[in-house]
């Protein structure tokens, strides 16, 4: 690709910031507490599903949900 059309093309169309830089530190921490919080529940959800606790079907389903969603606010800080 030729410099010039790149240096064209942000001119036209500057890049901007979705999120002040505390804004996107408070979310990149929320993702952070997020993916420890799945570590736990996959650490805990087998414990929960041999002892037939009440709750082994929560989490079962937080485990196979939260790895979808926590992926989808990684693009998101990403960008």
């Amino acid at each position: 690709m030729d410099a010039g059309v790149l240096v064209l093309a942000v001119q036209q169309y500057p890049i901007t910031k979705q999120f002040t830089d505390n804004k996107l530190c408070a979310r990149a921490w929320l993702w952070r507490a997020g993916d420890v919080m799945l570590t736990a529940c996959q650490n805990v959800t087998p414990l929960l599903q041999v002892a037939e606790h009440r709750e082994a079907g929560r989490f079962t389903s937080i485990e196979h949900e939260y790895p979808q969603i926590l992926n989808r606010a990684r693009a998101i800080l990403a960008r």
